[in-house]
């Protein structure tokens, strides 16, 4: 740039100069780690209680761990902005200490905080500006989905619709089985892979989303279990894929996959029997989903800000069917504790676009396609 100047070359030196300034200024990123698997792995399953607590192994992200590595806080970065998803994992008396040197960690790289998925009674981790260096306002996203896995039956007019939903697929003859992710061979692994390719119109990509993790069928994670449904001529009709925490006393649903004009009741039928999967095996709580704005849709009386949000919430159903998510989930009457979005109200707009670049930003399947739907 002072070279263009001195050549006289004063708009070519200016844009020069200016674009020096701007790479200069550019924020710093954090490299994923997808190497901490195994400390990370041993943190999620000394957590319980945590229906978040398994997405915090998904390869894309970085980790901070506490000083004698009983606990972490899983990240990603975009653009300046650090995105916590969850809350920390593994032993909660250190989680003070390590949200302060998370704090101090962002301060020192410029990254704003951002923190997606709060639950309740983490909050305070994040209530004192003094410590996070800015003010977080708690902004409510969603509610929990978690089953009482020994108390759970479907006795009772509530639960007509998920009986009704569940006898269709008996009288259609489906059957199901539990393996774990990593114990699937070639022969199932190319059935499921035919679902899954075909369930999300070829599905080359996955999300980048911070919480569901990525690499399904590549066996690349601990404790991931699949239950599969079949037909009664042994044609898999779809699949949930669960994660385990806490020593297998939660299970967490990760993604379902159904084959276009699978029978009516082929979720409803693999959440039920993970139920009783999980029972069997010593599991406590189920987790089935995030449930995302859930007054939303259950209110039929909406103001206008609502009926403006139910608006876009359509607009957006072919890339995110929150309202027929919610459709599933209220069969199960399990509707927990909410779930917050933090950050601090002068960056909304920065935190919408990061947020939503993380959600949709694709990443490409490793998985091989079946023959047909490459």
């Amino acid at each position: 740039g002072v070279g263009g100047h001195v050549l006289s070359l004063g708009l070519i030196g200016n844009v020069m100069i200016a674009g020096a300034g701007l790479a200069l200024r550019w924020p710093t990123t954090a490299e994923p780690q997808p190497e901490a698997l195994p400390r990370v792995w041993a943190l999620v399953n000394a957590t319980r209680g945590d229906p978040l607590a398994p997405f915090a192994m998904q390869s894309l992200k970085s980790y901070l761990f506490s000083a004698d590595g009983t606990a972490a806080i899983a990240y990603r970065t975009r653009i300046g902005y650090a995105v916590v998803s969850g809350d920390p994992i593994g032993d909660e008396t250190r989680f003070p200490e390590l949200v302060a040197d998370f704090a101090a960690m962002c301060h020192t790289h410029g990254w704003r905080i951002f923190v997606l998925g709060c639950s309740q009674k983490r909050l305070q981790l994040w209530g004192d500006p003094a410590v996070i260096g800015q003010s977080m306002r708690p902004i409510p996203v969603g509610r929990d989905v978690v089953i009482d896995v020994c108390a759970f039956d479907m006795v009772g007019r509530k639960y007509r619709n998920l009986r009704q939903a569940v006898q269709r697929t008996r009288n259609f003859g489906i059957t199901t089985e539990v393996i774990a992710e990593q114990d699937v061979d070639g022969a199932l692994l190319a059935e499921l892979a035919e679902v899954l390719y075909s369930s999300h119109s070829g599905a080359r990509f996955e999300r980048g989303s911070p919480l569901p993790l990525d690499g399904a069928l590549e066996g690349r994670y601990p404790g991931i279990q699949l239950i599969v449904a079949r037909d009664r001529w042994g044609r898999v009709q779809g699949f949930h894929r669960y994660a385990v925490a806490g020593g297998g006393t939660d299970v967490t649903l990760d993604v379902p996959w159904r084959r276009p004009g699978a029978p009516n009741g082929i979720d409803e039928r693999l959440s039920v029997d993970m139920i009783d999967e999980s029972r069997s095996h010593g599991g406590q709580r189920l987790s089935l989903a995030f449930a995302a704005f859930p007054e939303l849709f259950s209110d039929k009386n909406r103001g206008l800000t609502n009926s403006v949000f139910y608006g876009l919430t359509h607009l957006g159903h072919p890339l995110i069917t929150l309202e027929s998510l919610y459709r599933y989930l209220r069969k199960f009457h399990s509707l927990g504790d909410r779930r917050y979005v933090l950050l601090p109200m002068k960056h909304v707009l920065p935190a919408a676009f990061v947020l939503l670049s993380l959600e949709f930003m694709p990443n490409r399947r490793h998985l091989t396609a079946p023959v047909g739907h490459r």
